[in-house]
């Protein structure tokens, strides 16, 4: 259990809006056929945007801290 007051949660539940809106704008551009890397976006980028989303709102507020 993560005892971080949400923040978490917040981050990935950011990055699946993030991921899920670029699924509905590569379905809308290309409803048809899709490449290659929209596959691999598809079936891995939930995951890979989930482990980024932590670590970078984290460097966001450092940063914004600092100023």
């Amino acid at each position: 259990m993560a005892l971080d007051f949400g923040e978490t949660a917040i981050a990935i539940t950011y990055a699946s809006i993030a991921f899920w809106t670029g699924v509905l704008l590569i379905r809308k551009k290309r409803p048809e056929f899709l490449l290659r890397t929209d596959h691999i976006y598809m079936k891995v980028g939930l995951l890979v945007l989930s482990l980024l989303s932590y670590p970078a709102s984290l460097l966001i507020w450092s940063l914004r801290s600092k100023w």
